[in-house]
């Protein structure tokens, strides 16, 4: 038997999600229903009937409706049943992608159904999820002061040029090297703001870095834009399991 895992972080390094073949359903059968031969790979109770998920193939076989068809994701890691912040971190990874997702524990595992038309950008965003734990760890102690001197030196060198050297709105237009300069960074601001549009790293979108990049500059507000949303997706890990 796996070892019982607890701690989050080991539970999220260590989750490894496997894609089971096939598409599953979800549907409802009658309570005086047997639903034993349909070989359900779950069974809920409830007031109006008893839920089933169960391969597509079968419940078309027994005419049931599908209510929702979904690819089935386990993670391999044994989590205890009492850790905290396993659910809250993949759910959120998950919902940044645009994809939902209804999830089933078990005594050893976590199972999450995702729609089967979303499997494999499912399965890509828990292996970042997994992937990204410890760069996020150590992104959160070096990021801030990346930002920090991105800020203060090419801001400092502003603030001098402004006080000290500046001399007519007409001076700095005949200079096209500076003009050259001030179009590259509105441009390379626009095409990452584009990017971060189509390909979001997180819950902070692309607005938030266009106002970043034009109160302290790129290379203040691409290290803080990702450290923003590091920190953002990393707030599951202290709300509930």
């Amino acid at each position: 038997m796996s070892e019982l895992v607890s701690d989050l972080a080991e539970m999220l390094r260590t989750m490894e999600p496997v894609l089971h073949e096939g598409v599953y359903v979800f549907a409802s059968s009658p309570h005086a229903a047997d639903v034993r031969p349909l070989e359900p790979v779950a069974t809920i109770i409830e007031a109006e009937g008893t839920t089933v998920v169960v391969r597509e193939e079968v419940a078309q076989r027994a005419g049931l409706r599908a209510e929702f068809r979904a690819a089935w994701i386990t993670l391999s890691v044994h989590s205890d049943l009492n850790a905290v912040g396993l659910t809250a971190a993949f759910s959120k990874a998950l919902a940044d992608a645009g994809i939902g997702c209804n999830v089933i524990a078990g005594a050893h595992h976590d199972h999450i159904f995702v729609p089967s038309e979303r499997r494999e950008d499912a399965m890509s965003a828990l292996r970042t999820l997994q992937r990204s734990r410890p760069v996020m760890r150590a992104a959160h102690r070096w990021l801030p002061a990346v930002a920090l001197l991105g800020f203060v030196i090419p801001n400092g060198l502003f603030v001098y040029w402004l006080f000290f050297e500046f001399q007519t709105v007409g001076a700095l237009l005949d200079n096209k090297l500076a003009l050259a300069f001030i179009l590259d960074c509105f441009m390379a601001m626009a095409i990452l703001a584009v990017y971060f549009a189509r390909r979001p790293i997180g819950p902070l979108r692309w607005p938030w870095f266009v106002g970043l990049s034009l109160l302290g500059g790129l290379a203040f507000s691409l290290p803080l834009y990702y450290w923003l949303n590091l920190r953002a997706i990393a707030k599951p890990d202290f709300q509930g399991s």
